[in-house]
């Protein structure tokens, strides 16, 4: 979208879901990387990925809104879903802390399910690299005594 269309929309969705507006760029950079390098030929179905960016989309503004220094500012952080999120929601029934727990943790649950970014194969990854590490530094302790 182009010219005062597009600028209206980009206005409206940023009232809406304020600063994770960002995120539109990564998750559209991520889901080219996914098409990119799937090995797997595996893709999911285009619901699922709409509906979890949606997920992620309202849990990034709350996250936003929850990081807002004063509670004035939630709406131009977060957006006003994300004012709603953290002024109703997270804040009163889980406090700070337990918001800002549940907000990251749905976080990456929503990019897992945009992504097509499976965290078992990077685990095993880094299990195996930190493994080797340890072995080789095992293997120079050894060498010293």
């Amino acid at each position: 979208m182009i010219g005062p269309a597009g600028a209206y929309f980009a206005w409206l969705f940023s009232l809406v879901v304020g600063r994770s507006i960002l995120l539109i760029p990564i998750l559209l950079f991520g889901w080219a990387l996914s098409v990119v390098f799937n090995k797997t030929k595996f893709q999911q179905k285009p619901y699922i990925k709409i509906i979890s960016g949606a997920l992620a989309f309202t849990t990034l503004s709350g996250l936003f809104a929850l990081s807002a220094p004063q509670a004035s500012f939630r709406v131009e952080y977060g957006g006003i879903m994300g004012a709603w999120l953290a002024s109703d929601i997270l804040l009163p029934y889980l406090g700070r802390v337990g918001g800002y727990l549940t907000a990251l943790t749905l976080l990456v649950l929503s990019f897992s399910l945009a992504s097509d970014f499976l965290f078992i194969p990077f685990m095993i990854y880094l299990a195996r690299k930190s493994f080797g590490v340890s072995q080789q530094v095992v293997e120079q302790g050894s060498e010293i005594y």
